[in-house]
């Protein structure tokens, strides 16, 4: 999962987009969850829609999603912890706030499911692809927290979902956060199962896992923030 780019279809769009704001949101943030059918324990999973740049796909559901969704639950707002988290991620990596207040909400969410630390979560996404949902390395791997469609096929279709939906955030981060829960228990430590999850285990300087474990430590920083700055 290394060398973030985006695909040269859409990379000279978000170039341009970059001094402007990375994410433009088209419009009002509106977070649409998932249909039955990717449902998971009889839970829908949100299908997030809000994310939308010049380019890029579109994460609203099909018309058979529609006929078949249940009644959506919502997700937890965020906390006024979380929304600094949220305005530091959307000034740190040029963003707009709501998708930085959107893939905060995905994060927590998702962290809860998985039973990982949403801050750990959001610090993986900021090292592999600066909060950019369509990044793609020359490897293949895509999204917020590059996932390898072709080597996690098993995941993608438990979920109900195709390659195309890869690149949908909450089901982006959910299979990302499964694989790093299981490298992590596979390694037996958080840094060791960092390094897997970069494909560097045998990284004796284990730089992977110090940039990521250093930016939760900014995050969380945020997250326990008093309004006088003080922790």
């Amino acid at each position: 999962m290394n060398g973030v780019q985006v695909r040269s279809t859409r990379a000279t769009r978000f170039e341009l987009l970059s001094t402007r704001n990375l994410f433009l949101t088209c419009g009002t943030m509106v977070l649409l969850l998932g249909a039955a059918r990717y449902s998971m324990s009889g839970s829908p999973i949100p299908v997030i829609s809000a994310l939308h740049t010049e380019g890029q796909i579109s994460y609203a559901p099909r018309p058979d999603d529609l006929k078949e969704a249940q009644v959506p639950r919502e997700l937890t707002p965020l906390t006024t912890g979380q929304m600094r988290v949220a305005r530091y991620i959307h000034a740190q990596y040029q963003i707009t706030r709501e998708a930085a207040e959107e893939i905060t909400t995905v994060a927590e969410d998702v962290g809860k499911t998985v039973g990982l630390d949403p801050m750990l979560l959001l610090a993986v996404i900021a090292i592999e692809s600066r909060f950019n949902p369509i990044a793609e390395s020359s490897t293949g791997a895509q999204g917020l927290m590059q996932i390898m469609p072709r080597i996690h096929a098993q995941k993608v279709s438990q979920l109900g979902a195709g390659t195309d939906d890869v690149l949908q955030p909450w089901i982006n981060v959910l299979i990302g956060a499964q694989i790093l829960h299981e490298y992590i228990g596979r390694a037996g430590a958080l840094d060791a199962g960092l390094q897997w999850y970069n494909g560097a285990p045998n990284d004796e300087s284990k730089g992977y896992s110090s940039r990521v474990l250093a930016e939760r430590d900014r995050l969380v920083h945020e997250l326990r923030a008093r309004p006088n700055g003080k922790t």
